[in-house]
């Protein structure tokens, strides 16, 4: 329970107050919305989609998968998982590399 005279305290502007009680100490810091999406997730190889979403050619974007996945003892037939900033991770997560360092 409150006690009678609580006032919330707002620094100016009440957006702060609500970034303040939604956030966690680790989030105060990054840009939520910077947050890497998902765009390929499958076994088979990635569309034009893929592609256009990096800004690349569809040519470089298998050449750069082909190198991180060699570079990471990946056969051809194990699952990448390639997010819109152009990290690729493997199918358990762990971060193996980014495509647009590889273009």
């Amino acid at each position: 329970m409150r006690p009678a005279d609580y006032r919330p305290k707002m620094a100016g502007d009440c957006r702060s107050v609500v970034v303040a009680i939604f956030q966690s100490p680790r989030d105060r810091y990054s840009n939520l919305s910077t947050v890497a999406r998902i765009i390929w997730d499958r076994k088979r190889n990635p569309t034009k989609h893929v592609s256009d979403q990096l800004g690349i050619e569809r040519r470089d974007l298998r050449q750069a998968i082909h190198k991180i996945k060699a570079r990471s003892n990946l056969g051809a037939a194990d699952r990448v998982i390639i997010y819109d900033d152009g990290s690729v991770t493997d199918e358990h997560g762990d971060h193996v590399g980014n495509i647009l360092d590889e273009v």
